[in-house]
């Protein structure tokens, strides 16, 4: 009965609510019966950069239109026109361009007129239109103005622009602007008066009013009656290697592309060494041809640039000082052959230490060209007397200059345009004039590729992995220690790779000065990699004995000896010799004239490192000749050596590839 009851009471109170909300509404009128004799419900409408939709309400008491007051094309309207209360809806397309902004104009029967202004955010933002060198400077005379543009934004923008001119007579002088996506123009009348006159060009793209990035670009115009003139820095340098051509920009107090006068006209002091010069008239600017500096001084000359009218009369001029240094590079056509005819080869060798420009064809031992692509020459290493000190590649040559009293060894490398080595080779400035030696039927050199002398420690020469052409650093002391590591005798030069995978033959033309020293310390491995397999083996890489390789690191007319005259060789070392620590073994050849074996010891990894050992108690000479695959490790290849470790102890034996020993070429008969 008690749940009844507070049913029943509920209801009640409901009754009444609803009664005193109808008798409450019944005084009330809704928005479209209020009482208005015109009126809008809001003033504007902003939409994002979406396609969307929006309405404005309108309160009228007569009939009304409605438009927008410009045209667009972008935004449309439900209605045009109502009569009495009435909705309007607004489309708006997707907007890919700036912010954009239109009112919308509604009027009543009786001329009244109210707006709502309709605005869309911008699509994109950093829109700009930039006018190139917005300052122009013009004579008296009256011309036409063109400028450059550059910009980002839509074309049908430029439909829709504001020019204005300010200050506001200068409309009066400055007519016919247009502004186009790639430039801006305009018309300047003839001036008679004696000050100068200014007017600024504002370039106003549509945007909504809000906007406070709207694009917008000035150009700035000054008209004087003034008189011509160019205007020079005091000073240029001219390229000394000569045949560059140097741009010499005029400056002037004009816009001189506007104006009609000769400014072609130019004189030297000295035109002796100006192997060309012009105006151009496009960058506005003097180019000047200077020969090559030979004259063994610097040298300089005055150049005078005028002003002169149709007639030929100077209106102004000004001068400038040309310099030059001397010219400190190489002239192919001082150039020394280093051989004549087609005679090429790894190695090149100088018998003098004269301060000299050389040549040689960029080409391999059997003259094929390393690559079609060679683009430019430089020095990759030489030892610490540095010996060439310039260096050019130039119409499939390379040229390179030695230093005077200066000996020693280079390595000159020819790169394509993206800097990848083509090819390398060896420079070998003995300073003095190599002997031979004859041994039985052969004819050696008297010293080791690289060495500086036929005798003491300057004939220990440079070290090669078996079967590379590129040569690395050897000893040039040992009197208190045997092994010596990289940091001590090359810091700058060897780079060590441990790493044996992918080092194939067209890696080591590419990294000549990288030493492949292997992964252990044992020296089984071959340094050789055939890009699929590591224990593949290549014995033909320095000719097999019996030919000159590709590869070989010898001169022209000389090539690595074979194991049968490394074993003559060893006779002779061992028949009357003498064994002096830190110095060599000593004899003569066939001929009686001396012959010297220096102990240089030899490059391998030891201790994890890369370590020059030996030197001073041991000396190798590579073989071109291979010897079999060892029985017990098919990873174990080598090559023959002649091994001296004193005057009886001279004899050919294998070694491993991988280790750095000496060459002592042959002469090919």
């Amino acid at each position: 009965m008690l749940i009844k009851n507070m049913v029943c009471n509920m209801r009640r109170i409901f009754i009444i609510c609803v009664a005193m909300s109808l008798a409450f509404l019944s005084g009330c009128q809704r928005p479209y019966e209020m009482e208005y004799d015109f009126a809008l419900n809001r003033d504007q409408l902003r939409f994002t950069k979406a396609e969307s939709k929006a309405y404005f309400l309108v309160y009228s008491k007569s009939a009304w239109s409605v438009e927008f007051e410009t045209e667009v094309e972008w935004a449309t309207l439900s209605r045009t026109e109502g009569s009495g209360n009435g909705q309007v809806s607004v489309f708006c397309q997707a907007n890919t361009s700036v912010s954009r902004g239109v009112n919308i104009i509604v009027t009543t029967s009786d001329g009244t007129s109210k707006k709502v202004y309709l605005s869309q955010e911008a699509g994109f933002s950093d829109g700009y239109y930039i006018i190139e060198d917005p300052g122009v400077q013009l004579l008296s005379k009256g011309v036409s103005v063109s400028l450059s543009a550059e910009t980002n934004l839509p074309e049908d923008m430029f439909d829709d622009i504001t020019i204005r001119i300010d200050p506001a007579e200068a409309e009066e002088w400055v007519k016919d602007v247009v502004a186009t996506p790639t430039g801006i123009s305009c018309v300047v009348s003839d001036y008679v008066g004696t000050e100068s006159r200014q007017a600024t060009i504002g370039v106003y793209f549509p945007a909504a009013e809000w906007d406070e990035s709207r694009v917008t670009s000035f150009m700035n115009v000054t008209q004087s009656n003034i008189t011509p003139q160019i205007e020079l820095s005091s000073e240029y340098i001219l390229d000394p290697n000569g045949g560059t051509v140097t741009s010499i920009p005029l400056e002037f107090n004009w816009a001189a592309e506007y104006y009609t006068y000769d400014l072609s006209s130019h004189t030297f002091g000295d035109d002796s060494w100006i192997a060309s010069s012009s105006y151009d008239a496009e960058t506005q600017s003097l180019k000047v041809t200077p020969s090559r500096n030979k004259s063994g001084h610097p040298r300089e000359t005055i150049v005078t640039c005028y002003v002169k009218d149709l007639e030929g009369t100077v209106l102004s001029q000004t001068s400038a000082v040309l310099t030059q240094d001397i010219f400190d590079g190489i002239e192919p056509a001082d150039a020394v052959a280093l051989y004549e005819g087609e005679k090429y080869a790894n190695c090149y060798l100088i018998e003098t230490d004269q301060a000299k420009i050389y040549s040689f064809d960029a080409k391999k031992p059997d003259g094929s060209l390393p690559s079609e692509n060679m683009a430019s020459a430089e020095v990759l290493w030489q030892n610490v007397t540095c010996p060439v000190d310039k260096v050019l590649y130039e119409d499939g040559k390379v040229y390179f200059r030695t230093v005077s009293d200066k000996s020693g060894n280079t390595v000159i490398v020819v790169k394509d345009a993206e800097g990848v080595i083509c090819w390398s080779w060896h420079i070998w400035v003995a300073g003095t004039t190599v002997g031979t030696n004859a041994v039985g039927t052969y004819v050696f050199m008297d010293r080791n590729i690289g060495a500086l002398s036929y005798d003491g420690k300057d004939a220990r020469g440079l070290h090669f992995e078996w079967g590379r052409k590129d040569p690395f650093p050897g000893a040039v002391h040992s009197d208190a220690a045997t092994s010596l590591d990289r940091q001590t005798v090359s810091p700058d030069v060897i780079n060590t790779v441990t790493e044996q995978n992918g080092k194939t033959i067209e890696w080591t033309i590419q990294n000549p000065h990288s030493y492949i020293a292997g992964s252990d310390n044992s020296g089984k491995e071959d340094w050789y990699h055939d890009g699929n397999d590591a224990k593949a083996q290549n014995n033909t890489l320095w000719g097999d004995g019996s030919e000159k390789s590709v590869y070989d690191p010898c001169p022209y007319g000389y090539r690595v000896p074979s194991k049968d005259a490394l074993d003559k060789l060893a006779g002779a070392l061992k028949s009357g010799s003498s064994f002096t620590k830190y110095d060599g073994v000593r004899t003569k050849d066939d001929n009686e004239a001396s012959l010297y074996f220096p102990v240089s010891g030899w490059w391998q990894r030891k201790t994890n490192t890369l370590e020059l050992c030996n030197v001073g108690t041991q000396g190798r000479l590579w073989s071109s000749t291979p010897s079999a695959a060892n029985a017990l490790n098919q990873e174990y290849y080598s090559s023959y050596v002649l091994h001296c470790t004193s005057a009886t102890s001279c004899s050919t034996q294998t070694h491993v590839r991988r280790w750095g020993c000496n060459v002592r070429c042959v002469k090919i008969n």
